[in-house]
């Protein structure tokens, strides 16, 4: 523990204050009745912060009355002290001293300082600093803070999520929660590098994409042609000549639904392609023709016959019509 400090800048009535004492339990700090040493007080307990390798006091109104200078101090652990000395104007060294405060030559750096502190007091908390703990009960003015509105924010500019934890650390509770603490981190996480890659355009605003919607849609119209099927075969009957039937039915149902799947995603392509040249390929027997914007004829290879030819035909006109938009009634026209 602290057990001691003094300072050439520490004055009583223009003479060098004696070398001031800590003991355990409760230690206050008064100030005289008449109020000659209203901000003595404040700069006391930033100067004790100071000894434990905190910097507000560098900037407090003590060193700016009284201009840099060096704070000896001495610490106990296990009935042995060790003696140090810290100077404003070098707030990254501390010094070791012997037990007069001569300087010895040795010192730490403040980063190496506070380890050694941390390690004496056996306060190594996981995730959670040695100055982060003792800052949360270092609640002095000047330090920011004093916000009586959020008294278990210790830290400026800490929000409550983690000024809570900071407590429940000091007080080895924790534990209790970290696993919950690390998953909601976790899926947070997730959840933002989602949004980003959105934002971004990285995925589609569907779930699982584009392709997957359409996917879905098809499996769904599948399963509803299936259901239609069996209603329809339970309803008319079970004869093998029925059932091979309504088997034919809904295999030609299915192709059916596949070719309008696939002329779906062709206007989309191409619905999403700027100044595309309207230009199509068409399969005719096997063999790939290409167009611009003239229209297949009864020249173009196709050979029409009654019944399934003619069916067949009048497909192959739709596709085309569906492709490109133009000319919707020729349906009609050859169906007439």
């Amino acid at each position: 523990m602290l057990v001691e400090m003094k300072s050439p800048a520490f004055m009583d009535h223009g003479q060098e204050r004696h070398l001031t004492t800590f003991h355990g339990g409760l230690n206050v700090v008064l100030g005289e009745e008449d109020g000659a040493m209203s901000i003595g007080k404040s700069s006391s307990l930033l100067a004790i912060d100071f000894a434990f390798g905190g910097d507000t006091y560098i900037k407090s109104d003590g060193v700016r009355h009284e201009g840099h200078h060096t704070v000896f101090f001495a610490f106990e652990f296990k009935g042995v002290r060790h003696y140090f000395a810290r100077n404003t104007s070098d707030g990254d060294t501390v010094f070791f001293c012997d037990k007069d405060y001569n300087l010895t030559g040795v010192k730490y750096t403040k980063e190496e300082f506070i380890s050694w502190l941390r390690n004496q007091y056996g306060m190594e908390y996981e995730g959670v600093s040695f100055r982060t703990v003792l800052s949360s009960f270092f609640r002095i003015y000047g330090k920011g803070n004093t916000d009586e509105l959020n008294p278990l924010k210790g830290i400026p500019g800490q929000n409550m999520e983690k000024s809570i934890a900071t407590i429940l650390t000091v007080f080895n509770r924790y534990g209790d929660i970290q696993e919950f603490r690390d998953s909601v981190t976790e899926h947070s996480k997730r959840l933002e590098a989602f949004r980003d890659a959105r934002k971004y355009q990285f995925i589609s605003d569907l779930v699982g994409g584009q392709k997957k919607y359409e996917e879905n849609l098809a499996a769904i119209r599948d399963l509803e042609l299936q259901l239609a099927t069996l209603m329809e075969e339970a309803e008319q009957g079970h004869s093998e000549e029925e059932i091979e039937l309504n088997k034919q039915k809904a295999a030609l149902t299915s192709e059916k639904l596949n070719t309008e799947n696939a002329i779906h995603t062709s206007l989309q392509r191409k619905s999403q392609a700027p100044n595309r040249t309207c230009c199509k390929k068409i399969w005719q027997k096997g063999e790939e023709k290409k167009c611009s914007t003239n229209k297949p004829t009864q020249s173009a290879g196709l050979k029409r016959e009654k019944g399934s030819d003619v069916r067949g035909m009048l497909s192959g006109w739709r596709e085309w019509d569906l492709l490109t938009g133009e000319c919707p009634a020729r349906q009609n026209n050859l169906a007439a």
